[in-house]
């Protein structure tokens, strides 16, 4: 088990800043799995798996784009109706990745929910990934570079990174309701340094 883990933290030490102890990285292997996964990609499944998150960064603009233009012209507040659907979408999302997995731990809720992202984004910094806690850094954003993409400023970025975030929290939540999953007290499209994400597993309690 020990040299499992110490294998796998050297494979991520290659593309990843690590900081948590081999204690705190029970599960270094998964993530070591789904950098094998990435690599093993071809540049064009690479290309069209970033095309489909820019996809959705452009509907996200295009709904984004709707509502501002409903409250200017009409002088109302849409954007907590707005919130509350999309926060709800994205929980039933997290519930349906959920029937994917037999478990619903840290590690399940890794495997299936985050793991696809991990050779994507550039940049993260691994704290805390075992049966108790998951922690970890981003500080390079895909969705951030394309709404740079498509031409928004860094204060309207600003305005819209709580709306467009508050997706991650809700999936999370719903893979599995009895986990701890922690507002992200920091966001990059916020002009923080970095988004944190934090989730516990207190058993239930």
């Amino acid at each position: 088990m020990a040299k499992r883990i110490s294998e796998s933290m050297k494979k991520i030490k290659q593309n990843k800043e690590v900081r948590g102890s081999e204690e705190q990285m029970q599960h270094a292997d998964c993530i070591a799995a789904a950098l094998k996964k990435w690599e093993e990609m071809t540049p064009l499944e690479k290309e069209l798996y970033a095309d489909g998150m820019r996809g959705r960064v452009r509907i996200f603009l295009q709904w984004w784009d709707c509502l501002k233009a409903i409250e200017e012209k009409f002088n109302i507040n849409v954007m907590d109706i707005a919130k509350e659907v999309r926060y709800k979408a994205s929980l039933e999302t997290g519930k349906k990745l959920a029937k994917k997995s037999k478990k619903h731990g840290i590690k399940d809720l890794y495997n299936v929910c985050l793991a696809g992202l991990e050779g994507m984004s550039k940049a993260r910094v691994w704290f805390e990934l075992n049966d108790r806690r998951l922690q970890y850094w981003v500080k390079w954003c895909p969705p951030h570079q394309f709404f740079k993409e498509f031409g928004r400023s860094d204060e309207e970025i600003k305005e819209l990174a709580e709306f467009y975030c508050l997706q991650d929290e809700a999936l999370l939540r719903g893979f599995n309701p009895k986990l701890e999953v922690f507002d992200k007290p920091r966001i990059i499209m916020r002009g923080d340094s970095h988004c944190s994400y934090i989730v516990e597993d207190h058993g239930g309690e």
